[in-house]
Formats: C-alpha cells, sequence, structure tokens
C-alpha cells in the first residue's frame, strides 16, 4: 500500500484574483485541509473528486454558469487510472503537485426580472439589483429579502416573498428571475396606551408620537 503524503502544494489557476479565487480557496477540502496532517494517496484522490463540483459551485454563485474545473495530482487528471501507482511510487517526503485549472466560462448576467402575484405601489422600485446587472447569486438572493424588507416597512406585516425562481438562457447566457409576492393586508395603528407615566403628563407623551 501506499506511504501516507506528508506534504502537497495546491494551486489554483485560471480564477484570476480577488473575491473570486479566494472564494475557490475558501470552498475547496484541498486547500481547507492542506497542512493538517498525512493523507493517504486514496484521501487525497477522493478529496480532489470532491472539490470538484465545490469549485464549479462557487464559479456559479459569482455568475459563470458555464464553467469548467479539472484537478490534476502529479500532473495526472483524477480518472487517470495509473495516478495511485504513481503516488505510491513518491519517495517518502516529497511534496505532491496538486492543481485546480479553471476556467470560468462566460460571464451570466440578469435578464427579465418578473414579479408576480399582487405587486404594491413602489415595490418594483425597492428592487437592489437590475437587468444587466451580473448575475452574483448573493445579490439576486439578497434583492428578495430587500422586497420583503420593503414591503414590512410599508405596513404589509404578513407579507411573504417567495424565489427568487431563476431560469438560464445559455444563448443569450442571461438569467431570468422572477419572485412572487403576498403583501397581504396592509396593517394598521390600532389603539395605543402608555403604562408607567408617572412624572409625564399623557397627553405630552402623545404629543410625542406625532
Amino acid at each position: 500500500q501506499a506511504a501516507d503524503i506528508q506534504k502537497y502544494d495546491f494551486e489554483i489557476a485560471g480564477a484570476g484574483s480577488g473575491a473570486v479565487e479566494d472564494t475557490l480557496r475558501a470552498s475547496a477540502q484541498l486547500a481547507l485541509l492542506d497542512g493538517k496532517g498525512a493523507v493517504s494517496p486514496f484521501a487525497l484522490i477522493e478529496r480532489a473528486r470532491e472539490d470538484v463540483p465545490r469549485l464549479q459551485t462557487a464559479l456559479d454563485s459569482f455568475g459563470y454558469y458555464q464553467n469548467q474545473v479539472d484537478i490534476t495530482i502529479v500532473g495526472k487528471p483524477l480518472d487517470d487510472p495509473g495516478l495511485p501507482t504513481a503516488l505510491d511510487a513518491l519517495p517518502a517526503g516529497n511534496g505532491v503537485a496538486v492543481k485546480a485549472q479553471v476556467s470560468p466560462g462566460p460571464l451570466y448576467h440578469i435578464g427579465r426580472i418578473r414579479l408576480r402575484g399582487t405587486v404594491p405601489p413602489g415595490a418594483r422600485q425597492a428592487l437592489s439589483i437590475a437587468s444587466g446587472d451580473p448575475a452574483v447569486a448573493r445579490n439576486i438572493l439578497d434583492a428578495g429579502a430587500g422586497l420583503l424588507s420593503h414591503l414590512q416597512e410599508d405596513g404589509y406585516a404578513l407579507a411573504k416573498v417567495d424565489g427568487p425562481e431563476a431560469t438560464a438562457d445559455d444563448g443569450a447566457h442571461t438569467i431570468n428571475v422572477a419572485y412572487t409576492l403576498t403583501p397581504g393586508q396592509k396593517a394598521r395603528i390600532g389603539a395605543i396606551s402608555f403604562k408607567g407615566l408617572a412624572d409625564v403628563n399623557e397627553s405630552y407623551a402623545r404629543q410625542a408620537l406625532t
């Protein structure tokens, strides 16, 4: 059986720099577990295989929905039947090169934005995204939460916002987004009473509310 690998060097290529690469590294077990102890050749290969969909999901979140991720170990792809033998043959203590080659593909943008259900006045203007923006998943999710906050602040205390429902147009490289609004009845302020008024006149307190 192959000896445990004491050290490997993990590299991500093709992602550029900045937030995308930082997120890829934060998503990859190969990066998070690097230097955390020896790993068997089989476990290293499995770790790399599990990281492929993790890295693809991270790229999706930035709007790169046609991405490709290929991971190699000592220059061999993960499906190479000779990879376990190659790792077995390495001298003890040698570092192992692990490389994730990332091809993000085209950046998708937000296409059509639909608000379904009962849409109160001003709701569309409260959207924090617009057609043409990069289709960053976090921004699309935050826009739904922002719509809900707007409705609640506008008096719809029991409002619901479902979605987003996202549909990709791979030809146009766009993501069409839909939210379903259920605002319910607008809440009204009922009777206002005061408790604990010892040294303050109630009429003064009521005046201060206006």
